[in-house]
């Protein structure tokens, strides 16, 4: 027989010829064996062997165990709600505690403090310190500080005043008392 590289063809029918090694109760299967979910979920034999093949085998088999779903109602829905809220009323009503066991009122810190104890600082503070602490975008920054806050502080007598930075100097934001307007105070 040539074996060279055309004669490929050739060698394919050999082992059209050739018998089977084993002869009996074994035999080819037409089409390959499929189990569902449930039918993998029912026999004990089959979860091991799915189990032991691939994850999402094991995944199936344990949406197998689940109860099938049900469509809450909005009584259901509102009973949940409900119990939620009871809940969080508790919790509001117990409140913080400290190491005795002694309520403590929790002191609401925001936005706008955090803003101002920066700013109050004798070096004042950096449009990065106040963009960090925040965790506001710069132009958002900007626009509350030249907007909200100065109106806010300007009521009670206070000024913020911006030392722009130039090059590698950062911009400074410093809350100072305010000077009086036209002449002698």
């Amino acid at each position: 027989m040539n074996w060279s590289r055309g004669s490929c063809r050739a060698s394919v029918g050999l082992f059209d010829a050739l018998e089977p090694v084993t002869t009996g109760d074994l035999e080819p299967v037409a089409e390959p064996l499929v189990f569902d979910v449930a039918t993998i979920a029912s026999r004990p034999e089959l979860r091991k062997v799915a189990e032991s093949i691939t994850p999402e085998a094991r995944t199936m088999a344990a949406a197998a165990d689940l109860p099938p779903p049900v469509a809450s109602t909005r009584e259901a829905i509102d009973a949940r709600r409900a119990l939620r809220r009871q809940r969080i009323e508790v919790e509001k009503a117990e409140g913080a505690r400290d190491a005795r066991g002694n309520k403590v009122a929790a002191a609401k810190i925001s936005k706008k403090k955090i803003l101002l104890d920066l700013m109050r600082r004798e070096d004042g503070a950096t449009q990065a310190e106040l963009e960090t602490a925040t965790g506001w975008q710069r132009h958002t920054l900007r626009g509350y500080i030249a907007g909200t806050l100065r109106k806010q502080l300007g009521a009670i007598g206070y000024a913020i005043e911006c030392a722009c930075g130039r090059n590698d100097v950062p911009t400074r934001y410093f809350i100072e008392a305010a000077k009086a307007k036209g002449g002698v105070a």
